[in-house]
């Protein structure tokens, strides 16, 4: 048999800490990488182990749906009100961090892995969309399925009021960083903007859209642009989303929905917010 020495692994952070295991400055913690005190197999042997140990151990013990509990010492609180209490938090920063370090990915891929990395987030841009659409609803975060559908587990009302702000400023530009690498989630668009958010959530998502109403993003209707105007747009979400302009008092941001909106009214979508109907913010 060939002896197999581990070198080092490392993870791509990006300067987050999404689990107990994985650190900023890209530690991996792990015994069988001799990065944690472990026994007999738990640890690396030149004679037995090998790479696919490794990444089934990652998998398994790492990258599990209770990674608050992998922490030194926190496993006494399995089962306990107060650990589940805070094992439910610890998985609405992780998922948080999570949709950064998408985000982060795709704008610095690791050397050599460009191709894998895109290809992976242009075929799961749309259900990773539809699981913040679920969490946003409330749903158990881990609960659901391959494909982003609701399981058994998926319980409502889970998540935190701050955890569904949090998200409602995130997805738009996890949305925009999608599309720069052509994934397939234009349906996803309007699943997250047809959910019947609490107000001040859907205030915040309206905020972090507010620099790309009238910004080079949809600058000229590009295709983009064009496709989410006729599939995700139309006069009802425009009069809503000026009625929430208003009632926020942010003058620039209604400016920018007739902005947008005049852009309609020339565009092949062929509706519009009337004019004569634009309320007054001094």
């Amino acid at each position: 048999m060939v002896s197999v020495v581990l070198q080092s692994a490392y993870y791509h952070s990006g300067g987050w800490r999404v689990n107990p295991n994985l650190y900023e400055e890209g530690k991996v913690c792990l015994s069988l990488l001799n990065t944690w005190t472990g026994r007999g197999n738990e640890v690396w042997d030149p004679s037995s182990s090998s790479i696919l140990q490794v990444l089934v151990s990652l998998q398994g013990l790492v990258l599990n749906s209770k990674p608050y509990f992998n922490e030194a010492g926190y496993d006494k609180q399995i089962g306990t009100a107060e650990g589940e209490k805070n094992s439910l938090s610890y998985n609405e920063n992780t998922f948080l961090l999570n949709c950064k370090t998408i985000m982060y990915l795709m704008r610095k891929t690791p050397k050599d892995f460009e191709d894998l990395v895109r290809e992976h987030f242009r075929r799961r841009g749309y259900y990773i969309l539809k699981a913040c659409d679920a969490y946003m609803k409330g749903y158990l975060i881990g609960s659901l399925t391959k494909d982003a559908s609701l399981s058994d587990r998926s319980i409502a009302n889970a998540n935190s009021v701050g955890f569904k702000l949090m998200m409602a400023k995130i997805v738009p530009k996890l949305l925009l960083s999608l599309n720069e690498i052509g994934a397939d989630y234009l349906e996803g668009l309007g699943l997250i903007y047809s959910v019947d958010l609490d107000k001040n959530i859907l205030l915040s998502s309206l905020k972090a859209w507010q620099p790309e109403l009238s910004g080079a993003k949809l600058k000229g209707l590009t295709e983009f642009a064009r496709h989410v105007i006729q599939q995700i747009w139309n006069e009802q979400k425009l009069v809503k989303l000026a009625a929430f302009a208003v009632e926020a008092r942010e003058k620039s941001l209604l400016d920018k929905v007739y902005a947008f909106n005049a852009r309609l009214a020339n565009s092949s979508a062929g509706f519009k917010v009337p004019e004569k109907s634009r309320p007054s913010l001094s």
